[in-house]
């Protein structure tokens, strides 16, 4: 997963690649694959930010580092609601409404 999140736009990038060579008659409009794949570049590139501060050592985690943080999770939870990804998952929950708090 880290590997994914610090490389998506390469990674994100080989996957439109492969999509659109797929015939178009089969697949969504180039325009809707290149959306969604962008969508995903953005919304990986979130998480990996998130997922960077969280891993600062205990009480080195400021006011400062939680404002930031709340709008990277604010950030990524509207992209995800965009792409219509599931609510349910329990990590997406976690990182919602308790990674914040816990840091602290």
């Amino acid at each position: 997963m880290n590997v994914l999140m610090t490389s998506c736009e390469r990674i994100m990038d080989d996957v439109v690649q492969a999509l659109l060579l797929i015939p178009e008659e089969t697949r969504c409009v180039d325009a809707e694959v290149m959306d969604v794949i962008h969508k995903f570049k953005k919304a990986l590139s979130a998480f990996n930010k998130i997922f960077s501060m969280a891993r600062k050592k205990s009480g080195l985690f400021e006011e400062e580092d939680k404002v930031i943080l709340n709008l990277y999770v604010k950030e990524d939870m509207r992209l995800w609601r965009e792409m219509d990804l599931s609510m349910e998952a329990p990590k997406v929950h976690a990182i919602q409404d308790h990674l914040c708090d816990q840091l602290m």
